[in-house]
């Protein structure tokens, strides 16, 4: 099996997986004092930078349109269109969170609706 959809899950596999790493890498190596102190904040489970998620997923990608031979400005214009929709989820989640976080907030301290 090495149609076009294995090579799209591989793709979409591969740059995620490579997101996470950099987004994580990044955070960790925003403060290398924390790091040399505690080298245990590698694997943590907090702390993502999503600059870092961009750069390592974007790092992932060149390499992944040099190894199926795809020149890369085409490969980066057909996957334009899912970047910017992950970004406008996320950001979209996070706003989310944050409502939910200070609607719980709002009425732990006693106050109700009015």
């Amino acid at each position: 099996m090495s149609g076009p959809r294995t090579k799209g899950f591989l793709i979409i596999g591969i740059a995620g997986l490579a997101g996470l790493v950099g987004a994580r890498l990044y955070h960790v190596l925003e403060s290398p004092h924390e790091l040399i102190a505690n080298p245990s904040v590698l694997i943590s489970r907090f702390g993502f930078a999503w600059f870092g998620g961009l750069l390592g997923g974007f790092v992932a990608l060149v390499i992944l349109a040099k190894r199926f031979r795809i020149p890369l400005l085409e490969f980066l214009d057909m996957l334009l269109a899912c970047g910017s929709s992950g970004y406008a989820s996320g950001a979209s989640a996070a706003c989310y969170q944050a409502m939910a976080t200070m609607a719980s907030d709002h009425f732990a301290l006693g106050n109700e609706l009015s």
